[in-house]
């Protein structure tokens, strides 16, 4: 190589020093080849500061040398770290116990506060059309306060069914869930129910083992829970059985639907009937049919790429528009649509504006249960410090025999990490064994 096209000699010894012996060669004869070209295409001060722009981009894992300690048997080490480690654990064994009872007992509070969060938040979230769901509610003002409510006028149902078919995809009349006497021959039993408009199996997704989404097409007809059906029909199949309802109607069993999870608003349900059905054994209802002052509940399903918003504003004179004007003006009724997301978590109101719920709940417990696990994290790092003084000795006579830095990294890192390992399978344990009496006090059915 001529004197005149020798590379900056810094950035080379650097590649030299850093660089693969195996690769060494090769690399660098590429390097070589690539600046004698550039020097003659672009000039010997442009060609250097390329050369020292490549000799940095090399250095990248891959082509670096190995500059530690080369590990023959790295399994055989691992191994060897874990047998040290469970020694040092049994021969402190009230540390140990200490140290893993009170890191357990954060991670399964934590484990349980996490299961309930969990539960909350996905609230109704069984129903696919979840996105799309909502209740209409109202705003109402009396005595010069803003009064929310879920109760929305009979004639509404039919109105947002026939004069809005382009935004509402379905809509659904509906009773509230209670309880009610089914019988067929000398069997009776209390169970409970509502009624609701066919299109409810559809909209929130009624998993029928049983007939379809279809099955309340007859005014006449009733679906039953699972359970429901075994405990009047056993074996037997319900379909067309006739089955009568508070000593009133008759109702023909056209499906058998599984229960809704326990984290559904409709996880009571254990029959489900026709509104028209309710109707003609109420004739109080008929006379409401009309009547802009009654209250039901009425659900709704959106089109995709519809919103909430959008379609609030357009429904929320409805009422207003149908009632006298002196009405109107005295309590100014205003109707929205209540997204289902909302349903559980927002229950509060005050003035017209959502105050709170269980939403509250939520951010309270979840701020416990990440203080409670910070508080056990830093417990377990304090008795770790603790035993600082202790092993100091060890590791000094280590590194007289040879231990280098990362092999004691290592070695501390493999027992806290059984620590952890042993703390997480107690936590689960405990979890396990107190979560029956966790779901009686919180009211769920988790596992």
């Amino acid at each position: 190589m001529k004197k005149d096209v020798i590379p900056p000699k810094l950035p080379l010894r650097f590649f030299r020093w850093y660089c693969h012996p195996k690769l060494l060669k090769h690399i660098e004869g590429d390097l070589m080849e690539l600046y004698n070209e550039r020097v003659n295409q672009v000039g010997k001060r442009k060609a250097d500061a390329k050369f020292i722009v490549d000799v940095l981009l090399l250095f990248r894992p891959g082509i670096i040398r190995s500059f530690g300690v080369k590990h023959l048997n790295n399994h055989n080490m691992f191994r060897n770290y874990i047998r040290v480690g469970w020694r040092n654990l049994v021969r402190s064994k009230g540390y140990s116990a200490i140290n893993i009872a009170g890191l357990a007992a954060g991670m399964g509070v934590t484990m349980l506060i996490g299961m309930w969060l969990y539960d909350e938040i996905t609230f109704n979230r069984c129903h696919t059309n979840y996105e799309r769901i909502a209740q209409v509610y109202q705003h109402r003002t009396f005595t010069g306060e803003i009064n929310t409510t879920s109760e929305t006028p009979i004639p509404l149902g039919t109105e947002l069914r026939t004069t809005y078919t382009n935004d509402f995809k379905r809509v659904v009349r509906a009773w509230w869930n209670g309880n009610h006497i089914l019988s067929i021959d000398e069997t009776r039993s209390i169970k409970v129910g509502n009624f609701m408009d066919p299109e409810a199996l559809a909209m929130f997704s009624f998993t029928m083992l049983k007939g379809d989404h279809r099955s309340l097409a007859e005014p006449a007809s009733i679906i039953l829970s699972e359970p429901a059906a075994i405990a009047f029909f056993g074996d037997d199949d319900p379909i067309n059985k006739i089955l009568r309802i508070d000593n009133v109607v008759d109702a023909k069993v056209t499906g058998v639907f599984k229960p809704f999870p326990s984290n559904s608003r409709f996880h009571e349900l254990q029959f489900v009937s026709t509104w028209d059905l309710w109707v003609s054994a109420n004739e109080w209802l008929k006379m409401e049919e009309n009547n802009w002052n009654s209250g039901i509940n009425v659900f709704v399903e959106l089109h995709p790429n519809t919103f909430f918003d959008a379609l609030s504003a357009r429904v929320s004179n409805l009422k207003s528009d149908r009632i006298s004007r002196e009405q109107a003006e005295q309590e100014n009724p205003l109707l929205f649509l209540q997204p289902m997301s909302r349903w559980h978590l927002y229950t509060q109101w005050k003035d017209g504006r959502e105050s709170g719920g269980r939403i509250q709940y939520v951010w309270l417990f979840g701020i416990i249960g990440v203080f409670v696990l910070l508080l056990a994290c830093i417990n377990f790092m304090n008795l770790s410090t603790a035993q600082s003084e202790r092993r100091s000795r060890e590791v000094g006579i280590r590194k007289s025999i040879g231990s280098v830095r990362g092999q004691l990294v290592n070695q501390f890192l493999t027992e806290s990490f059984l620590v952890v390992l042993f703390s997480f399978v107690l936590a689960l344990s405990l979890v396990i064994a107190v979560i029956p009496w966790f779901n009686e006090l919180a009211d769920k059915n988790m596992d």
